[in-house]
């Protein structure tokens, strides 16, 4: 590889972060690198993220978040309608918090299996976890703060039935360690 600034960055466009796309609908800025090293291309991490970031603004890869890149360029628009009412009011109840707020069944759209049973998730500093819980449950919510195995262990029971006919197979119970 030849060691011009000029021929690096070609070849990270036209050739490595193809590659990278094809075979990866995300891959992170350390995958990157490591393609990097193992073409045998010296070049620095300013530079590297130089790079990326003109990628990016030339629609080369499309920004993922935090350190990571996706060849897809449409952003997936979650349906804010499906987690109003929560929003309301965790909004109602503390409304200097920052939070963020998604359903499980805002990915039946992209899902082979719908969810039939969704799950609300709401992210906030873990300090107001147990009073945001606690407050959801006053409303009516079957709210958890950072439900743990305790909780899995309750509720969660997995298991294997009926193995096919011809199939030596015994049925098998696993429990949660």
């Amino acid at each position: 590889m030849a060691e011009s600034i000029t021929t690096k960055k070609s070849y990270l466009f036209t050739r490595l972060l193809p590659t990278l796309k094809e075979h990866n609908a995300y891959f992170s800025l350390a995958a990157v690198r490591h393609a990097i090293a193992e073409a045998g291309i010296d070049l620095a991490d300013d530079t590297l993220r130089e790079y990326m970031s003109e990628a990016m603004k030339t629609g080369i890869v499309a920004d993922a978040g935090r350190g990571w890149y996706s060849r897809h360029q449409q952003l997936v628009i979650l349906d804010p309608r499906l987690v109003a009412k929560i929003i309301r009011e965790v909004e109602q109840a503390f409304p200097l918090l920052d939070f963020c707020c998604w359903s499980t069944v805002q990915f039946n759209p992209f899902a082979q299996h719908l969810i039939a049973q969704p799950t609300i998730l709401l992210y906030a500093d873990g300090d107001v976890l147990d009073t945001v819980a606690d407050t959801l449950k006053a409303s009516g919510w079957d709210s958890w703060a950072n439900p743990g195995i305790k909780y899995a262990e309750q509720f969660i029971q997995l298991s294997f039935s009926d193995p096919p006919k011809g199939d030596s197979r015994k049925e098998k119970t696993m429990s949660l360690p």
